[in-house]
C-alpha cells in the first residue's frame, strides 16, 4: 500500500468504522455470544454487568470496542484476510472496514515502512471525526488501495477515543493532501507543526496502551477468566482484548475496558500490512 495518492486520501471523505459478531466459544448456539453481550451492556450503560462478563471485580467505567475487516480484491471477488498473518503481494488491492460498538471519535493514519505517517481520517478542516455506533467507515471511500514496490512492513493506525483529541483533530486537508513541492512556506510550517504534535500524541497513546494487560486469541470462557485475573493482579481494571478472524467470522475484534480509577479513554489498534516480493511470497 505504498504511496497513497492524494486522490485516494481525498476520497476518504466518503467514509461512513467496525462490526462485533465473534461468538462466545463455550455458549450454546441459541445463547448470545460474547460480542453481542458486550454490545448490549455498552449500549445500556451497564458497567456492572459488563464488568461481570469480563471478570472484573468492579464495574467497568470506560469501554471502547470496534471491529475491522481487511478485504483483498481477487478475481473479481473480495476475500477477508487476517492482516496479522497475511502476506500481501505487489498489485494486491485492499480496502478496510471499521465499525465502532459505541459512539466514538475515530482517527486513522497510514504508517509506511520508513515510519512516515499520513493522516487518512480526518481529512477536512480539523473537524473531529465523530462516528456513531453501527456506522461503517470504509477506506478508501471509493475503490481500493494497491500495494506497489518496494515491499515492506506498513500499518494502518486506528485511534478510537471517547472524547476528541485536539492534536489528532488538528490536521488540515489542504496541507495533508497537497504534494510538498506545492506547499507555501506557511503551509509547510503548519504541516511540520501538526506532524510533530500528532507524533507526540500517538506515542503517548501507544505507550499508555502498552501498559495495559492485553490478550489476543479466541475469546472463550477460560481465556477471559485468565485475562481478568491478570488485570486484577496488576492492581487495576484496565485491559485490552483482541480476537482475530475465525472460520465463522471475518472481522478482528478489539476492545479496551477500564474502571473508574483507571480512566483510559483511548483504544489504539495497529493493522499490519506486510507486503513481500514475488520470490518471498508463500505458495
Amino acid at each position: 500500500m505504498k504511496r497513497l495518492s492524494y486522490r485516494q486520501a481525498a476520497a476518504l471523505l466518503g467514509v461512513a468504522v467496525i462490526v462485533l459478531l465473534f461468538p462466545w466459544r463455550t455458549a450454546a448456539a441459541d445463547e448470545p455470544n460474547f460480542r453481542d453481550l458486550v454490545r448490549k451492556y455498552v449500549k445500556d450503560g451497564d458497567g456492572k454487568q459488563l464488568g461481570t462478563l469480563i471478570g472484573f471485580s468492579k464495574p467497568v467505567e470506560h469501554v471502547i470496542a470496534l471491529e475491522y475487516t481487511v478485504l483483498v480484491k481477487r478475481d473479481g471477488r473480495e476475500e477477508a484476510v487476517d492482516p496479522q498473518s497475511h502476506e500481501f503481494k505487489r498489485g494486491d488491492r485492499i480496502r478496510v472496514r471499521v465499525q465502532p460498538l459505541s459512539d466514538t471519535y475515530i482517527y486513522i493514519f497510514h504508517e509506511g515502512a520508513s515510519g512516515a505517517r499520513v493522516c487518512l481520517l480526518p481529512t477536512k478542516q480539523e473537524k473531529p471525526p465523530f462516528v456513531k455506533r453501527g456506522q461503517t467507515v470504509e477506506l478508501p471511500g471509493d475503490g481500493y488501495f494497491e500495494f506497489s514496490a518496494p515491499p515492506g512492513n506498513e500499518q494502518l493506525l486506528v485511534v478510537a477515543t471517547e472524547k476528541p483529541t485536539g492534536d489528532l483533530a488538528g490536521l488540515s486537508n489542504v496541507v495533508f493532501n497537497k504534494p510538498d513541492d506545492q506547499l507555501t512556506p506557511a503551509e509547510k510550517e503548519i504541516k511540520s507543526s501538526l506532524k510533530a504534535k500528532v507524533q507526540k500524541t500517538l506515542k503517548s497513546i501507544r505507550a499508555r496502551q502498552s501498559e495495559a494487560t492485553t490478550y489476543r486469541g479466541l475469546l472463550n470462557e477460560d481465556a477471559v477468566k485468565d485475562f481478568a485475573r491478570k488485570v486484577e493482579k496488576r492492581g487495576n481494571s484496565h485491559g485490552v482484548l483482541e480476537e482475530p478472524p475465525t472460520a465463522n467470522d471475518s472481522a478482528t475484534f478489539a476492545m479496551m475496558a477500564s474502571g473508574a480509577n483507571d480512566p483510559q479513554q483511548n483504544l489504539f489498534v495497529s493493522i499490519a500490512l506486510k507486503s513481500v516480493g514475488a520470490k518471498d511470497a508463500k505458495p
